[in-house]
Formats: C-alpha cells, structure tokens, sequence
C-alpha cells in the first residue's frame, strides 16, 4: 500500500499545477530542479523500499554525470555524492564501458559498486549490491536512479528490477 502510494505521488507531483516550486522547475534553475529530484529520491525510497537512493543527470554533449539528490542515512555517502558536483565523472570514464552501452540501451544494470570506478573513484554507495537504472526520454539517456539497500542477505527480483527500471521511467519525464 504505501509503495502504490508513493507512486501516486509521484505523478502526482509530475502533473500538478504550476506552484512556485514547479515555476523554478520549469524554468530550469538549479534550485527548482534540485528540490523536485530530490522530492522524486525520497519517493523512490518510499517505492522501492530501500535506504540509499541518488538521482544523477546525464548531460547529453558531455555525458558528465552530474548529482541531483541523494537519500541514504550515511553522510560520508552524502559527502561524496555531492562532491561529485564539481568533478563529475563521464559516462566514458567508466571502467567497463559496455555498462554505459547498456544503461543507454534501457537495461537496469545490477552489481556490486566496487566494480563501477570512473577514473579510479568508486560509486559513493559502497553497498553489497547496487542497482543502476536509465532515465531516458525516448531514447535519449537523460539520468540515472542508483538505488540499494542496507542488507547483504537482500537479492533483487526480478519484480523489483522491473519497478526500478519503470521508476526511472517515470523520473525521467
């Protein structure tokens, strides 16, 4: 109940009129779109039901991977995802450049973040398992939803992997 919940509001907050929040959204100042990726992580958290959540755009002529919002309970977590922001890494800059191929092709890609370094750094969710999904308009790759959990035990299904590839989704619009 409270996953069905919390995807009405997220489109809810997609398609609601125009408020002053949403007129900076719209207006694409930093400010505005920062508040409404961060509104979409804390949901997203609420859907899925996991405890670390971040919402990165992908800038299309650069493909720098640049921090929108984050939930986790870490603040070294924090820290390091907006670090991030003043060096953000490129999709090319991936150790294993067939991930960014398939994240671009729509797949949900599902590792471990020890496995994902951009120029020798690591992805700042240091999780057993991570699971990164695209956020496309069309086939435009326009982001990406890092999401995990807290608990090593915890294997995704399939019907989770499902719901965080249709989250990313409907982020991305």
């Amino acid at each position: 109940h409270d996953a069905l919940s919390a995807l009405l509001e997220m489109a809810e907050a997609l398609v609601e009129p125009a408020s002053a929040e949403d007129r900076l959204f719209d207006e694409n100042t930093r400010t505005g779109v920062s508040a409404m990726a961060q509104r979409l992580a804390e949901m997203t958290a609420r859907v899925v039901g996991c405890e670390h959540v971040g919402i990165a755009a992908v800038e299309p002529e650069t493909t720098r991977i640049i921090p929108m919002a984050i939930v986790s309970p870490d603040p070294e977590e924090h820290r390091q995802w907006w670090g991030r922001r003043s060096h953000a890494p490129r999709l090319s800059d991936s150790s294993d450049p067939a991930w960014a191929e398939r994240l671009r092709a729509g797949e949900v890609w599902h590792g471990s973040p020890r496995n994902l370094l951009f120029n020798e750094e690591p992805h700042p969710f240091q999780l057993p398992t991570l699971l990164i999904a695209p956020m496309r308009v069309g086939k435009q790759l326009v982001g990406l939803l890092s999401l995990g959990c807290d608990s090593a035990e915890h294997v995704y299904t399939p019907q989770e992997i499902a719901l965080v590839g249709a989250v990313a989704k409907l982020t991305a619009l």
